[in-house]
């Protein structure tokens, strides 16, 4: 790329509660300043997006029980991406686990060119840049025993019942309308007559965005019983910084 040469970018990013989508904006931050332009993109139900538009295309996913979640696998899995190079990156405070695999093995019938396989970013608020500079360049390993506790684990049934059924403290709602227009991706979370929100579990995928973000604190399930709201980067959500 020549020195004035700009290149068209894009990151689309899954966040429940905001971490990853926290990291996808820095890392875009970055990209600006290295003659890209960016578009970031929040994965949400019926996204739609011409990716054949870009020259550059990035995926971002937190890790759930030990992999990429599974509506970021399946999005992935169907995308076509002709020759157009792209990059991954999960977020994550623990463990990776088989979280580059899955971001990997999804990508890999796509056609694109994975230019450094998944980069891991731990979530301790902070980008490293050196650690953008000395990405990985090895194919990401599976770990079998990981592998098979993620896959039976991670249906969209057993994170609704991880999470648990959410109820709405009426006494507590503002009525603000967040939580179905920018807290929950996976349209959960419609209004009522009145505008306080109404569940649909079945369609639930378990990010806990709705429980961690709600300004007043109003929806609770038994899973938020005694745990302090993880609220750090919220304004990632709820204002798309």
């Amino acid at each position: 790329m020549s020195k004035n040469e700009i290149f068209q970018s894009c990151i689309i990013y899954f966040s429940g509660t905001g971490s990853t989508a926290y990291f996808a904006s820095k890392l875009g931050e970055y990209l600006r300043n290295h003659n890209c332009t960016v578009e970031l993109k929040r994965l949400v139900k019926d996204l739609k997006v011409d990716l054949l538009k870009y020259d550059l295309i990035g995926f971002s996913s937190p890790v759930w029980v030990w992999r990429a979640p599974r509506v970021v696998t399946s999005f992935l899995s169907k995308l076509r991406l002709p020759n157009i190079p792209y990059f991954t990156f999960l977020t994550s405070g623990r463990n990776f686990g088989n979280g580059p695999y899955s971001m990997f093995k999804s990508l890999k019938n796509s056609g694109g060119i994975d230019l450094i396989y998944s980069t891991l970013i731990q979530d301790q608020g902070n980008l490293s840049i050196e650690k953008l500079e000395s990405l990985r360049k090895q194919a990401p390993k599976k770990y079998f025993l990981l592998s098979i506790v993620g896959t039976i684990s991670t249906y969209r049934w057993q994170m609704q019942a991880f999470v648990g059924k959410k109820k709405v403290d009426l006494n507590k709602c503002s009525k603000c309308k967040l939580c179905f227009t920018k807290i929950c991706p996976s349209k959960a979370i419609s209004p009522s007559t009145n505008n306080t929100p109404i569940f649909h579990e079945n369609l639930c995928v378990g990010c806990m965005g709705c429980i961690n973000l709600c300004p007043q604190l109003a929806i609770k399930t038994r899973s938020s019983k005694n745990r302090q709201p993880f609220v750090q980067y919220a304004p990632y959500i709820l204002q798309n910084v």
